[in-house]
């Protein structure tokens, strides 16, 4: 599900700066073991985007980070623990800096929810991380830990703006946020994982538009052309 921060990446490969509106995380520990970690979760993040459970093995996630055997396992035991692990990580790093989204404008809020979106709908990592997600089993410890590491963060706070904006107006009363949510989430996830057509900045950029404007989320502050139909 692509909700803020909206790539489904959430910050392993898709390293956000201020030009988003948003800071970058304050960094802690020792910094050989910062990176030594930072190393193997982003390793087993990307091997996962790119190939699921069978591509993620303890000896591929420590070629790739550059790290022995030893070190995964002094850390984690098992597969799922790293990636339920790497998952909380990558949920930290991208979601600093947003918590003065409550005190922003509806139009900047909205700024800002596009320009990651469109980011989620263009990075390959994150759509295929979102596709090995999904296609994990009901019962995935790992499929549970993204809802609650992931999804459900990003509805709680996208559920707060809506409220905050219909109450000041800058939004008109509509479907419970709920619904709406899950339609925006929806489209986003359709046309990620679906459409045959990957999309490029500028064309990723016209469907959000048009969605959100379709759902009655766009600024009314906004007035650019929606552009061609993806």
């Amino acid at each position: 599900m692509l909700l803020p921060s909206t790539s489904p990446y959430y910050g392993t490969h898709v390293h956000r700066n201020e030009s988003d509106g948003v800071r970058q995380p304050a960094r802690r520990g020792r910094p050989r073991e910062r990176r030594a970690d930072d190393a193997i979760l982003d390793a087993a993040l990307t091997l996962f985007a790119d190939g699921g459970l069978a591509a993620t093995t303890f000896d591929g996630v420590a070629t790739h980070a550059g790290v022995s055997r030893s070190t995964l396992y002094r850390r984690w035991s098992t597969r799922d623990d790293l990636l339920i692990a790497a998952l909380q990580w990558s949920r930290a790093r991208a979601e600093a800096g947003v918590e003065d989204w409550a005190t922003r404008s509806h139009a900047d809020q909205m700024a800002i929810f596009t320009r990651l979106a469109v980011r989620g709908l263009t990075d390959a990592g994150g759509i295929g991380l979102l596709r090995h997600v999904t296609a994990l089993p009901g019962d995935s410890p790992v499929r549970h830990a993204y809802w609650s590491t992931i999804v459900a963060p990003r509805r709680d706070v996208f559920t707060q703006l809506l409220v905050s904006a219909r109450a000041a107006g800058d939004l008109p009363q509509g479907p419970a946020p709920d619904l709406l949510l899950d339609q925006l989430a929806g489209a986003l996830t359709y046309r990620a994982l679906v459409h045959p057509t990957p999309l490029d900045k500028d064309t990723a950029e016209h469907y959000l538009r048009r969605l959100l404007t379709s759902l009655g989320l766009a600024s009314t502050h906004d007035d650019r052309s929606t552009g061609p139909h993806p």
